[in-house]
């Protein structure tokens, strides 16, 4: 949790900066994307994770940091779309462990 007015109760966000400035350690400010997979839930709780997410990407992003945030819900029918029945056993085994 990061104290003031910029506090998050859902999102880890000291340990997302600290993954940020890792990658700009080891490939520099463009050299890759962080992306923040996470699984989406109903409620008040899932609720205020995702408003925090998306205020810590708007952040990140006004900062010049490349970040993006996907939930698993809206990954996996992207990769069955783009990757198709060539890889099928794989996607059976996504679906049926993150979406099921």
């Amino acid at each position: 949790m990061v104290k003031g007015d910029a506090a998050f109760e859902r999102l880890d966000a000291a340990q997302l900066i600290k993954h940020i400035l890792a990658l700009r350690n080891k490939y520099g400010p463009r050299g890759c994307i962080l992306l923040y997979l996470w699984y989406d839930e109903c409620g008040d709780e899932a609720q205020l994770h995702r408003e925090e997410t998306d205020r810590f990407a708007a952040t990140a992003t006004a900062d010049g940091v490349r970040f993006m945030s996907m939930t698993y819900q809206s990954l996996i029918p992207a990769l069955a779309q783009r990757l198709g029945a060539a890889h099928k056993e794989c996607l059976d085994y996504l679906v049926g462990r993150y979406l099921a």
